[in-house]
């Protein structure tokens, strides 16, 4: 292990796949910009090691070939971040509990992040989506990026989407954007459905009525979505305001495409025991369908 330096450092989880050296990459200009340096973290699964020992009868010098090959990878990993990117890299070789060991680390590093690829080439590792990313995102206390795509050659976040349903975790995502990345071109995004619409047409309601709640409803949140941005940091018209009918999962997704947003910022609902056990359906949905990054933040209103 290389130690941290003594100012935190973000940290990186590196499974070694073209995905997890593109969350490096998007790592080393997020931390060049805060004037920080990263932690390369990579954990060997010690059960997907026992099991693979099972099945190809390995002995212990075949295992042992095996962690120094990885060993060796994070280490030209972290020698390719400081050529390129002239930054102070700190790695970590562990072997245990993926999720365990990484949560850990971020601990261990007083890290303000956690960048990590969105999936795996290896079957080995058992990255996937859904499993250690999902497991990460339920209890990490830091904001959690899964990186989907190729960065440019800078690195750096082009245009960012950050989702609003106006509670306290999206505004406190909203204000973590406009610190980390105040000059990112930035939309705004809400979406709204009318409750009980089918049944209020059973009722006899007018469709005059509720087109008028509708659009009354489209124009408050347009004012919210600026008040917000407004307390957040951001001047006048440095930002758009996007406001759409349906399920905000599609619609995120749907606008992230239209507009060529390269980052997705959701804001994760507090540390209850239900949130731990699942994510909500709107991050879920967004990570499995979004071709942008994503970055969930774990801010929680004090």
């Amino acid at each position: 292990m290389t130690s941290p330096e003594e100012r935190p450092v973000g940290v990186v989880a590196t499974d070694f796949s073209p995905l997890a050296r593109c969350a490096a990459d998007r790592a080393a200009a997020l931390a060049q910009r805060q004037r920080r340096g990263i932690h390369l973290v990579h954990v060997f699964d010690s059960q997907s090691l026992a099991l693979a020992g099972d099945w190809f009868g390995w002995s212990g010098s075949e295992r042992q070939r095996l962690l120094d090959a990885s060993q060796e990878q994070l280490q030209a990993e972290a020698a390719r971040l400081t050529a390129e990117r002239a930054l102070a890299v700190s790695t970590e070789w562990l072997e245990g509990d993926v999720v365990t060991q990484i949560l850990a680390a971020v601990q261990r590093c007083n890290a303000p992040w956690l960048m990590l690829g969105a999936h795996a080439s290896a079957p080995m590792s058992r990255w996937l989506l859904g499993t250690i990313a999902d497991r990460l995102l339920r209890f990490s206390s830091v904001p959690v990026g899964v990186i989907r795509q190729e960065p440019e050659a800078h690195g750096e976040w082009r245009h960012a989407l950050i989702a609003q349903d106006f509670s306290a975790s999206s505004r406190l995502a909203l204000a973590l954007v406009h610190e980390w990345m105040p000059q990112i071109r930035t939309t705004l995004f809400h979406g709204f459905t009318v409750p009980l619409e089918a049944k209020l047409h059973l009722a006899g309601v007018g469709h005059d009525v509720i087109h008028d709640r509708r659009e009354r409803e489209r124009r408050l949140a347009r004012a919210e979505l600026e008040q917000q941005a407004l307390a957040a940091g951001w001047s006048p018209g440095t930002f758009d305001r996007v406001v759409l009918e349906g399920d905000a999962g599609p619609g995120i997704v749907r606008l992230s495409s239209d507009r060529h947003a390269d980052l997705i910022v959701l804001g994760r609902q507090g540390r209850s025991r239900l949130a731990e056990l699942l994510l909500g359906s709107v991050t879920q949905y967004v990570l499995t369908h979004a071709r942008a990054d994503v970055l969930v933040s774990t801010r929680v209103a004090s």
